[in-house]
């Protein structure tokens, strides 16, 4: 099913803040997760998502991306997340799943192939804000 297709997300507005160094796949990101009915902030800069958790409002979940060459990596931003907003849900996204095999933060959410279709993503970022 297509993602826009789907039934918006209208009861509960969820924020979500979405991180990838590739600023094309974050801005595709974002915007599907929008058409969907989500609230999405996005960044191409860990550094930057620290900040807007810092100063920001309210966020929901936190989408990274795992290799973020010359920033700190996906795990090392969800666990510094986790130490601003202990109750934030983390999803991350990665073409490299073999990353998350001997790093503690991937306990904190579910990893995703990026190759994954949309439908994918909105179904599991449903089910991870549900938890």
């Amino acid at each position: 099913m297509n993602p826009a297709a789907r039934t918006p997300v209208t009861e509960f507005p969820f924020h979500i803040l979405a991180v990838d160094d590739d600023e094309a796949m974050c801005y595709a990101t974002s915007k599907m997760l929008a058409n969907a009915g989500f609230v999405v902030t996005h960044t191409s800069d860990a550094l930057k998502a620290l900040q807007l958790l810092d100063t920001d409002g309210r966020f929901d979940l936190l989408l990274t991306d795992i290799k973020m060459p010359g920033q700190p990596h996906g795990f090392a931003l969800a666990n510094m997340a986790r130490l601003r907003r202990p109750g934030i849900k983390i999803l991350y996204l990665t073409n490299f799943p073999e990353l998350a095999e001997s790093e503690p933060a991937a306990r904190y959410g579910k990893l995703l192939l990026k190759r994954d279709d949309g439908a994918a993503l909105v179904d599991e970022v449903l089910r991870t804000l549900a938890a």
